[in-house]
């Protein structure tokens, strides 16, 4: 597995982390709940979503020397070119 696997694998777990397990849970919720309705899907989509785009604002100086790190641990030509 080279660092480009290695990178594409990290980033689909973070997006799975932090979208798609608050999205499983509330549409658990949602399937279980007998008094569900549209906009409580409409509030389950807004609440996974806005807040991991608020962080990812917020933390960008941050990611971006963790990425930085990332690409000099790897390799920044294994991994640009």
């Amino acid at each position: 597995m080279g660092a480009k696997d290695t990178i594409r694998g990290l980033a689909l777990l973070s997006f799975l982390m932090f979208v798609g397990l608050p999205l499983l849970s509330g549409a658990m919720w949602l399937i279980r709940s007998p008094n569900a309705t549209t906009s409580d899907a409409i509030s389950l989509v807004e609440s996974a979503a806005i807040p991991w785009w608020t962080g990812l604002a917020q933390a960008a100086p941050l990611l971006f020397v963790v990425v930085a790190a990332v690409l000099v641990w790897a390799g920044a030509d294994e991994v640009l070119g």
